[in-house]
Formats: structure tokens, sequence, C-alpha cells
């Protein structure tokens, strides 16, 4: 999993459910996530997962056949006795007169530097079991799409978590997305790269515009042909303007950019501001959503050191969306913090 497992487990569960694939969760931890199910496109999976770092098939170290006489490996280890596993390892390797050359890998780079996949092995061990590293995800990939011609810091997401949201979201090739707030059109982007058709709207003529350059880019850079559709009009009227979708991923506007954190009144009335919005704009969803509905909301730190959240859950009642809990024991909303932000963040995930 990824540097946020709650999140990376759930997006697991979500599409391998959307694309109706029987599988069970036998066991996971804050690292590792032990899937039972048949066999899987593997490659492709990483590739459109935002929050799995590595996927590893069980491997049978007894029976195994190394097809050279020389190899380099790498051992990861999930609350497992690695020291066990080198002696059987090494025997192994002794037995099929094969000299292993161990490497010291800190990341999915080095192991693409070191091509420990297409000359040796990854074993990665959890608890009892060995697994073969057969998929690592490709943080570069992400990078290069931040480059994108339109940019706004004071509205930018997350690549890698607007990837987890749309898997979140039970969306697949060929549905239809909804971003209410679309800004520079991050959940659009990775939505039309996945295959989904993709609606924005944003009240802002200029960032529809920067939007537009965005996404002719990314179509252009991928070679892509999802349709995608830019609205200049007011979320809080989005049933006037959108057919029927199946989802809806978005991060609203959040406040305005925090430079230092604010005082409780100024907190206060910005959080009061917000939940009229967000409430309107619920009302809209209500009306055009078939599916989930996966929204980003702010946690407001004041510098008095208290902590200022919407009255959220209230709203859902009165437009009777219930909460979506795909895993026994998680909590939702999930709590979301990126690093170096004055803002926290909170993730909920909505049913009609």
């Amino acid at each position: 999993m990824g540097r946020d497992p709650q999140l990376s487990i759930i997006e697991l569960v979500s599409y391998l459910e959307a694309r109706k694939i029987q599988f069970r969760v036998r066991d996971y931890t804050a690292e590792v996530s032990l899937i039972e199910a048949p066999s899987l496109n593997i490659a492709s999976i990483i590739k459109e997962l935002g929050g799995t770092t590595k996927i590893g098939v069980i491997f049978d170290l007894k029976t195994a056949k190394f097809l050279h006489d020389k190899i380099k490996y790498h051992i990861e280890s999930y609350e497992s006795d690695i020291s066990k596993f080198k002696e059987e390892l090494k025997k192994v390797f002794k037995e099929e007169r094969v000299r292993g050359q161990f490497k010291n890998i800190k990341g999915p780079q080095d192991l693409a530097k070191h091509k420990i996949l297409h000359e040796g092995f990854e074993f990665l061990l959890f608890k009892d079991k060995v697994f073969k590293t057969e998929a690592v995800s490709n943080p570069r990939s992400y990078q290069d799409r931040d480059l994108k011609p339109y940019f706004d810091e004071k509205r930018t997401t997350s690549v890698r978590l607007v990837r987890i949201m749309i898997n979140i979201a039970g969306l697949k090739p060929g549905d239809t997305l909804l971003d209410p707030y679309c800004g520079t059109g991050t959940v659009m982007q990775e939505a039309i790269i996945l295959g989904i058709k993709a609606t924005g709207l944003d009240l802002d003529k200029l960032t529809c515009e920067g939007c537009k350059r965005n996404l002719h880019w990314i179509r252009k850079k991928y070679q892509l042909r999802s349709e995608w559709h830019i609205i200049n009009k007011d979320a809080k009227r989005l049933a006037t303007y959108v057919d029927k979708v199946d989802g809806v991923v978005t991060e609203p506007y959040l406040g305005p950019f925090l430079k230092k954190l604010p005082t409780y009144n100024s907190a206060k009335k910005l959080i009061d501001k917000l939940t009229k919005e967000y409430h309107a704009v619920l009302k809209q969803i209500k009306l055009v959503n078939q599916g989930r509905t996966v929204i980003v909301l702010p946690v407001y730190h004041t510098n008095d050191g208290r902590i200022i959240k919407l009255p959220f859950m209230e709203l859902l009642k009165k437009e009777k969306f219930k909460l979506y809990h795909p895993i026994k024991g998680f909590e939702i909303p999930i709590k979301y913090h990126p690093p170096n932000t004055k803002l926290g963040r909170e993730i909920y995930i909505l049913t009609n």
C-alpha cells in the first residue's frame, strides 16, 4: 500500500468490485493487503490504481527454478523473519548453482535502475508467506501530468489522490463522472485517462479556459478518445445543466489559500459560508448522481489550537445521503492531511 493505507485498501476493494472481479480480503495491515483472487491483469491494475505501490504473487521457494546462473534479488519484509528466509534462499541458490547478487533497493526507481524484475527477483515476505513482485507503480507518471500548461497553485489537487478517489467512486471505462468544482481539471484529466467520460463545472471563466487547455494537452499527450465537457456555470444549480451521471468526484472550494493558521472567528465565518455552499450543491448532486459521491472537505486548525469542521453529517441526514463503508472497521470520513499544508481535509464517501 502507499502512504495512505486506509485510502489505498478502500480503493483496491472498490476497483475490484466495480469490475465484478471475485476476491476476498484475507488480511491487511498499514503496509500490505493480502487478496485472494483469480488470475488478474496485474500490469494493467498497477497503472490504474493510485494507492498501490507494488503487487506480488504467491511464490513457492521449494519448487522454484532459476533459469540463469546469476540473478539480482532484493527482499522486503512485512512482519516476517527475514533471516530465516535468507538461509532458505541461500540453500536453494546453492542447490541450483545460482550466484545471487543482493541489491539494496530504496524505492520503485531503484528496482527499475537495477533491472531487478527483469534480471532477478524481489521477494515480499508477509507473515508466513512469500511473494514475488510482479509489478511496480511509476510515480514519475504523476509528476509528468503535473506539468500541464495551465497551473494555479491555489487550485491544485494531488494527481495520486484524485486517481484513488475516482476508483473509490467505483467508476470504470465508459462511465460518466461529474466534478462540480473542476478547477484546472485534475479530476477530469485522470477520468479521461481511465476511459471515463467527464463533465466539469466552474464559475470562473478564466479557470474554465485553463481547464480546457489542460484537457486538450492531456488528450494529445496520451492519445485519448474519452469525451469531456466543461460548463462555466454555478455548481449550486448544476442539475439545470447536467444529465444523469454514474459518479461524482470533487475537491470543492475549500476556502482561501492559507499562509498561516487562521483565528477561530475567521475560520468559523469560513465554515458557515462553506456549509451553505455545500448544502446547496448536495441537493443538486442528489438529483443527478446515480452512483457514489467522493468529496474532500476542509478541516481548519486555528492559531489557538482548536479544530473547526463543517456540520456535514447534519447535511447528509437532511438530504438522505448514506456513508459508504466498504471494509468493516474503517472510519468514514477518512482523515487526509497533505504535507506542508496548513489545511486539514476529510474525505467522505457517499451513497444515495
